[in-house]
């Protein structure tokens, strides 16, 4: 009976000595230290101090006698604050999780937007450049016209640029020595672009007897930040060939 109420008293946040402590004042009423240690077995040179943890919360009380004397508060008294105590912490640490939940994750809907056309691909483009903080990596499958003009934009804009691509392009050395050049042996013909890893578009262009057709051409902008970190991580481990990518 007794090492079941110190296993319960011990949920309650009483440790071992402290729930015997208390138990044997309850049983026994009114006992000295000395007393308490001998029927608790609580080490004498550790009792002084459970006695004023149980003080301190209100499980027991000093006799003001000679020698000193200890109670156990009434139980009724002891567990109604403890009740009381236990409910307002489960309450607040609701809230808390509540509140800590809003601001650690938020159900995010990716927006997505379909572009018509050039002039409205890169006007897009330019913008979602301009606001770019930190990487842009594209991912070109063919070569289209606007890529030297977006590619010089974004060297000007001081921000670190990687270039995925099979082709062999003819760029001015001003720009090859501000982005970093990755050759890969097959990139589908179309153009991706991320910005921040944060926001993508890419860009398809039509297709007739295997010929591009780049005035005809549509493209998808995607808000999605985690579809984002699993493009970063798929492009962080991908093996690229190493030959030589420019003459």
């Amino acid at each position: 009976m007794k090492e079941k109420l110190v296993s319960k008293l011990n949920k309650l946040g009483l440790n071992e000595y402290e729930a015997r402590t208390y138990l044997t004042l309850l049983a026994g009423g009114q006992q000295t230290a000395k007393q308490i240690s001998e029927n608790s077995d609580v080490p004498y040179s550790r009792i002084y101090d459970i006695l004023a943890d149980l003080r301190k919360d209100d499980w027991v009380e000093e006799i003001d006698s000679n020698p000193k004397r200890f109670q156990a508060n009434h139980e009724s008294f002891t567990l109604k604050k403890t009740r009381d105590e236990m409910e307002n912490l489960i309450d607040d640490l609701e809230k808390e999780i509540k509140s800590y939940k809003k601001t650690s994750y938020q159900k995010y809907e990716p927006e997505i937007l379909i572009l018509e056309g050039w002039e409205s691909i890169s006007h897009m483009m330019t913008t979602e450049l301009m606001k770019t903080e930190k990487t842009v990596t594209t991912m070109l499958g063919f070569d289209a016209e606007f890529f030297q003009e977006f590619l010089k934009k974004a060297v000007r804009r001081n921000i670190n640029f990687n270039l995925i691509t099979r082709l062999d392009l003819q760029l001015p050395k001003e720009i090859l020595e501000n982005i970093e050049k990755n050759k890969m042996p097959f990139t589908p013909k179309l153009w991706v672009t991320w910005f921040d890893w944060k926001k993508i578009i890419a860009i398809f262009p039509s297709m007739k007897d295997g010929d591009i057709l780049e005035e005809d051409v549509r493209g998808l902008l995607l808000t999605d930040k985690n579809f984002g970190d699993w493009a970063n991580q798929i492009v962080e481990n991908l093996d690229f060939n190493q030959e030589k990518f420019f003459p």
